[in-house]
C-alpha cells in the first residue's frame, strides 16, 4: 500500500510541476525541487518531463538543451549533470510543431528543426537560437521554411558553423541539405545545398564525427546518417564528408547493420561510435551497439545489448573542451506514456561497453 501512495503521490507532483506554464527562467541555480523526481525509489527510470519525441544537444558550458513536442506545442528545457544526477529546468514553449531536432555550433548558439504543427503542413521549419546569461534560450530567428513535402527533419553541425539536415519525404526518398551561418552579408542561414536525394529510408538520423579521432574536442568534419529501410525493420548507415561551405560531393557506402527501428548515434569521448536504437520484436527494448569509423565503414566491437526499454531515443556526450565530463546521457519516451525519462552511462574499458546508472 505504501508503494502504491508514494506512486499516486509521484505522478500527481509531476502533474503539477510539468503542466505549469509560463513559469520563470533557469536562474543559473539548481532546481532542488526536481531532485525528487530523480530519486524516487520505486521507479528506477527518472522522469525529466512528459512529451513526445525528444532531442537534446550540449552546449560549450556543459549544459544540455533537451527539446519535445507536446500536444502540438515545441518546448525545451535546460539540463545540468551534477554528482551523476541530471537536474532540469521548467519546459518553455517556443514554437509549435511536432518531430523537432537540435544542434549546437559556435558555443552557445542553437538551431533547430522541425515539423508543422497539422497534419495538412507538409514544410519543415527550422529556428535559430542562443542560450543567455539568465539560463534561457533566446529565439531570435523563428518560423523559417527548409522544405515542403518532408517530414521527420534531423539535423547536425560541424566546423565553420555549418549544418547538415536530412529528412524523408512522403515516398520515404531521403534528401539531405548543407547550409552555413553567414556572418558577413545576410547574418543568417544560407543554404548551398537542398533537395539531394542520397537514398530511400525512413526516420534519419545524422551525427557530426571525426573519423580520424585524435582528441574528442577536435573539430567534426564528417556526417554519420542513420535510418531505416523504407520496406523493413533493417538499420542502415552512411558517412560523408563535407567541405566547408560546399555540398555533399559523395556519400560513403549505404552498410546494414542491425534492425530495429529510430537509429540514433554519438561520437564518444574516446572515439567509439554508440548508437541505439528500438528492437524489431515491437516490444520497445533500447538497443546498444559500439564500434569505430575506419575510413567510410563502421567495424562494429560489441554485440548489441540492451539495459532498458524506451522509444524515440536521443544520445549526446556530455562535457565539452571547457567542462570535461565522462558521462553518456540518453534522454527517450517511455514505452507506456508520455513520460520522457532520461539515463546516464560512462564507458567501461574492461567489458568496451557503456555501464548504465539504471
Amino acid at each position: 500500500m505504501k508503494k502504491v501512495l508514494v506512486v499516486i503521490a509521484t505522478m500527481f507532483l509531476l502533474t503539477i510541476i510539468l503542466s505549469s506554464e509560463n513559469v520563470s527562467a533557469w536562474n543559473g541555480e539548481i532546481r532542488e525541487e526536481l531532485r525528487y523526481l530523480n530519486t524516487v525509489e520505486t521507479d528506477p527510470d527518472p522522469i525529466y518531463s512528459r512529451g513526445y519525441n525528444p532531442a537534446v544537444t550540449v552546449l560549450v558550458n556543459g549544459l544540455v538543451v533537451a527539446i519535445k513536442d507536446y500536444q502540438g506545442k515545441l518546448s525545451y528545457q535546460v539540463g545540468e549533470e551534477k554528482d551523476g544526477v541530471m537536474y532540469w529546468t521548467y519546459p518553455e514553449e517556443y514554437d509549435t510543431g511536432k518531430n523537432a531536432s537540435i544542434t549546437t555550433w559556435q558555443s552557445y548558439q542553437v538551431m533547430e528543426i522541425h515539423e508543422g504543427e497539422s497534419v495538412f503542413d507538409s514544410n519543415v521549419y527550422y529556428n535559430l537560437g542562443r542560450y543567455t546569461d539568465n539560463g534561457s534560450i533566446d529565439w531570435y530567428s523563428v518560423g523559417n521554411v527548409y522544405s515542403t513535402d518532408a517530414y521527420h527533419p534531423t539535423i547536425t553541425a560541424l566546423y565553420g558553423a555549418q549544418f547538415v539536415v536530412s529528412h524523408q519525404n512522403l515516398f520515404n526518398n531521403l534528401y539531405n541539405g548543407v547550409a552555413f551561418y553567414d556572418s558577413v552579408e545576410t547574418r543568417d542561414i544560407k543554404w548551398v545545398q537542398q533537395g539531394n536525394r542520397y537514398d530511400t529510408g525512413r526516420t534519419p538520423s545524422l551525427t557530426a564525427i571525426t573519423p580520424e579521432f585524435e582528441s574528442p574536442w577536435i573539430v567534426k568534419t564528417h556526417v554519420l546518417e542513420m535510418h531505416q529501410s523504407h520496406a523493413n525493420n533493417g538499420l542502415w548507415y552512411r558517412i560523408a564528408n563535407i567541405p566547408i561551405k560546399d555540398g555533399i560531393e559523395e556519400w560513403g557506402p549505404s552498410v546494414k547493420f542491425d534492425n530495429g527501428h529510430d537509429p540514433v548515434a554519438v561520437q564518444l569521448n574516446n572515439g567509439h561510435i554508440l548508437t541505439m536504437f528500438e528492437g524489431a520484436s515491437g516490444n520497445n527494448p533500447t538497443w546498444n551497439r559500439i564500434g569505430k569509423v575506419v575510413d567510410d565503414k563502421i567495424e562494429w566491437t560489441t554485440n548489441t545489448y540492451t539495459e532498458f526499454n524506451g522509444t524515440k531515443n536521443d544520445v549526446v556526450q556530455l562535457g565539452s573542451a571547457y567542462v570535461p565530463n565522462d558521462f553518456i546521457l540518453n534522454v527517450r519516451q517511455s514505452p507506456d506514456d508520455n513520460v520522457l525519462l532520461y539515463t546516464l552511462g560512462k564507458w567501461n574499458e574492461g567489458s568496451k561497453r557503456i555501464e548504465w546508472q539504471n
